[in-house]
């Protein structure tokens, strides 16, 4: 045992757990402050896993059901820990929702329910802070914006005055991006301590807000981002965060994807054109804007007034236009190379791809690149000039967009010469109808390396939950996919908590058996008259799961045609916003929502606003998907089979997720159908349902299953 836990015991872990375990108990000191509390055994069991494994220096990875109170459970003892080691723990989270909830319920009520207080701080990244030199740089060039612009720019300089954030979550009027973009907060286009404002900065305050701090939240974006940075620079031990050495990961299903997005690259033709527009660009036939032009319109004195304007006339304004034709040039080539994808817009790049390039297509990439590194030489010595300018932050401003076309350009190089055997590369291109869009992105091949390595090792705990993180009540997946197999045995442990809530009394999960397969011209059109029928059982209040938006589509036209008449409100992903579609869901009754990969997951909707939910297919990823693909070769040669050990634990997960909207109190009732025929049919079938809660599951056909149905929510809904 480590001096630290040996330090602990002396004072006295069994009284530490006792505080622990009286916030949690009947009578204890959370419900003497939310009167709606109740007692969950499987969250005191929560909490002391996380405690133990805390004090004792192992990971654990916990699986807790729905209701079984789990941020609550991990965030008591993680305070007791943080304050009797002095040191924060490191929350993470997937979703804004979740930090949000945190940070604004759960912590004001231990807030009051503890005797000893404690601090926690949410860690938000550059962008989510306004800049007061930007912003007073801005000032100066109003002129620039249209009227919906200045609207919003003078509200934001009221703003500014009366915030003590800084925060762009805490603004309450309407944001235009394209002003925020020109005011927030940037890494590249800080002077730090040699800014006028960096006393007051709300970036830098946020900052100093970590010290002292019990808990500190954030987003599992940002965590992986203070990695990716740490394995740039590895003298910068806290790129973002100060030092922590225990972490909790919520929502933990997501980490390896989150990690996947974060450790590559990632580029695209929309963030290359953003840039020169920032530089140079034109509203209409006449009016000009960007930063080139701000500079060439500044009250410089004589001497660099001249070297500057000959500068900006004879080459940077003109080059920009030829830039962004070498750009467009190499896009439009990619586009059709990339855009008849049979199955997506999605390409996987590898050696053998590029072999088959035309010359032109590596021309114009050697092109851009000479280009970028020419004209960014332009604009440093552009930059040198200008600092010479006394009261001027034009150089500053300049840095920032040097650095963002020197990003680019060395993104560009990694993708496009794939030199490292050990990512994924992938081309997405896709014709708009406003334009065209390209964007290159690599995945590291193998995530479980670095996160054992570089997250997990160096820690000396981490605590990893979610209500899906098993497969037929084996962590085998999960652990294998993040490097946690790599410990010994004694080094991380594994429990379930199953949700408190009865799902044999407070649902069913339907299969008919009479449907056609899923990829089946004649599945709409059978399928449709019972769903019709189905949802008039359940008076709307239904959500649809889809995997597609193709499907989705198709069958939003067909369920419009057939229910709005009769008084049906049915939503559609893509519509409205997610927030907007989910606010209308509950305010309006008979309501139908049809939603893909965002709604399986992160929707609450407790009551009876929500009673059946329709998960259309098994959620199965796209084989040809680049990263699917690579992943399944790279099993296949180590020998294993990528199906059942990758793309099946992966369509569970997800199955699970989107089982898991319907039931989410201890009075909630309703029901699960699923329209996807494999699940009964197929061998792996057995291992979805396995890996649900105990839920009666009926079995026939649709119309005796909507029979069936409509006489169970008679006895057990409506009659309450």
């Amino acid at each position: 045992m480590k001096m630290e836990v040996r330090e602990l015991l002396a004072k006295d872990i069994r009284d530490l757990w006792g505080d622990v375990r009286s916030m949690l108990e009947e009578g204890g000191a959370i419900s003497k402050h939310l009167p709606t509390f109740e007692t969950r055994p499987c969250q005191e069991e929560m909490a002391d896993s996380v405690f133990k494994s805390q004090v004792e220096e192992c990971h654990a990875v916990i699986e807790a059901g729905t209701g079984t109170g789990k941020t609550i459970a991990y965030l008591v003892p993680s305070i007791f820990i943080s304050r009797a080691f002095n040191e924060p723990v490191v929350v993470a989270t997937k979703t804004i929702n979740l930090q949000e909830q945190i940070i604004l319920k759960d912590v004001p009520l231990l807030q009051k329910a503890m005797d000893e207080p404690f601090k926690a701080v949410i860690v938000k990244g550059w962008g989510n802070y306004l800049c007061l030199r930007r912003l007073k740089h801005t000032e100066r060039s109003q002129a620039e914006f249209t009227k919906k612009e200045f609207l919003f720019f003078r509200k934001l300089i009221l703003w500014a005055q009366e915030t003590q954030s800084g925060d762009k979550s805490d603004i309450t009027f309407g944001i235009v991006d394209s002003v925020w973009d020109r005011v927030r907060s940037e890494s590249p286009a800080c002077s730090f301590r040699k800014c006028p404002y960096f006393e007051k900065c709300f970036f830098f305050n946020s900052r100093r807000e970590m010290q002292g701090a019990n808990i500190l939240v954030t987003n599992h974006a940002l965590l992986f981002t203070h990695l990716a940075m740490k394995r740039i620079n590895p003298q910068n031990e806290h790129p973002i965060f100060p030092k922590f050495e225990r972490l909790v990961l919520d929502e933990a299903h997501h980490i390896e994807e989150v990690a996947s997005n974060h450790l590559g690259d990632d580029i695209s033709s929309t963030e290359f054109i953003k840039i020169l527009k920032s530089l140079y660009g034109r509203m209409g036939v006449k009016e000009e804007t960007g930063l080139l032009l701000r500079i060439r319109e500044h009250p410089f004195l004589p001497e660099p007034k001249k070297k500057v304007m000959g500068l900006i006339d004879s080459y940077c304004i003109p080059q920009i236009t030829t830039l962004r034709e070498v750009g467009d040039t190499l896009f439009a080539e990619l586009i059709d190379l990339g855009v008849d994808n049979e199955y997506s817009n999605l390409t996987r790049l590898t050696p053998a791809w590029q072999e088959k390039l035309p010359d032109y297509v590596g021309d114009s990439y050697n092109s851009l690149v000479a280009s970028i590194k020419d004209y960014s030489d332009k604009l440093d010595t552009l930059g040198r000039i200008l600092q010479s300018e006394p009261g001027s932050d034009f150089d500053i401003e300049l840095k920032g967009v040097i650095s963002k076309l020197k990003n680019f350009s060395d993104a560009l190089s990694r993708i496009w010469k794939m030199e490292d055997e050990n990512f994924i590369y992938s081309l997405e291109a896709a014709r708009r109808t406003n334009y065209d869009f390209v964007r290159l992105k690599s995945y590291p091949l193998v995530v479980s390396d670095v996160l054992y390595e570089e997250l997990f090792k160096p820690l000396k705990s981490t605590i990893l939950t979610s209500a899906t993180l098993s497969i037929n009540r084996s962590f085998k997946y999960i652990l294998d996919r993040l490097g946690l197999d790599k410990f010994k045995d004694d080094i991380v442990v594994t429990k379930i908590f199953d949700s408190p809530f009865d799902f044999n009394k407070q649902a069913i999960l339907a299969v008919p058996g009479d449907m056609p397969e899923y990829n089946k011209e004649n599945f709409l059109p059978l399928t449709l008259p019972h769903l019709v029928n189905l949802i008039k059982v359940m008076d709307g209040r239904t959500f649809m799961l889809f995997t597609s938006y193709k499907m989705l589509r198709e069958f939003a036209e067909k369920i419009k045609e057939e229910m709005e008449e009769d008084g049906f409100n049915i939503l559609v992903q893509g519509e409205s916003a997610r927030h907007t579609l989910l606010n209308s869901f509950k305010q309006n009754e008979k309501s139908v929502l049809l939603g893909t990969d965002s709604f399986w997951e992160g929707v609450d909707v407790p009551g009876r606003d929500l009673e059946c939910v329709v998960l259309v297919k098994l959620p199965f990823k796209v084989p040809t998907d680049p990263i699917i693909k690579a992943r399944a070769e790279s099993m296949e040669r180590e020998g294993k089979n990528p199906f059942f050990n990758y793309q099946l634990p992966q369509a569970i997960i997800k199955f699970k997720q989107g089982f898991g909207r319907l039931i989410r109190n201890r009075k909630d009732r309703g029901v699960i159908l699923t329209l996807d025929r494999r699940i009964r049919e197929r061998s792996y079938g057995r291992t979805f349902l396995h890996s649900l809660p105990k839920v009666k599951i009926i079995k026939g056909s649709f119309a005796g299953i909507v029979e069936y149905i409509k006489k169970w929510k008679e006895r057990f809904i409506d009659k309450d």
